[in-house]
């Protein structure tokens, strides 16, 4: 989920949106979200994870930029109990899709990097029947990639895509 809503420093998750992210993993499902643009890290101030990414059901994603930096808009996780960055992935400068007349442009933002967390994850899950819900979040967040930051900003490091499978030779 490209979108969120702003939530001040010490602001508790949304039971409802607690609620549904844990009703998606006890169905094999993982909703990932963006977890907001309301820092400015350049003067020092970090916001907390934005809702629904702050619910601890629902994985928060940051955005990071491309000398892996926690972008300078991307919130951190100051709020406990859900309210943390699980994951980073590029967030800055991103070729996207852009409505007409335009149709593509360069943005940047966690609602950029979500879209990276979310292929991946699909990646993950087609690699392995048995990575859903939870078990999908767990592979994601045991094998990103560590970053030299502290993990309010980035969490568990970057997503990285799985592994390819074996190459085999159709006749």
């Amino acid at each position: 989920m490209s979108l969120g809503g702003t939530v001040r420093e010490g602001e508790k998750p949304s039971e409802l949106y607690e609620r549904m992210g844990q009703l998606a993993l006890d169905n094999g499902c993982l909703i990932i979200a963006a977890a907001g643009n309301d820092s400015n890290r350049s003067f020092g101030f970090i916001a907390p994870v934005a809702s629904p990414a702050n619910a601890a059901t629902i994985m928060a994603v940051g955005a990071v930029d491309p000398n892996f930096e926690p972008a300078y808009f991307s919130c951190g996780g100051l709020n406990p109990n859900g309210g943390e960055v699980d994951l980073v992935a590029p967030g800055v400068g991103v070729f996207s899709t852009s409505p007409a007349p335009q149709l593509y442009r360069t943005m940047s933002g966690t609602s950029m990097a979500c879209p990276h967390a979310a292929g991946i994850a699909a990646l993950w899950a087609e690699s392995d029947p048995t990575l859903r819900g939870a078990e999908l979040w767990r592979a994601l967040k045991e094998n990103a990639r560590p970053l030299e930051h502290p993990v309010r900003d980035v969490g568990s490091g970057l997503i990285i895509a799985p592994a390819p499978a074996a190459a085999t030779n159709i006749v």
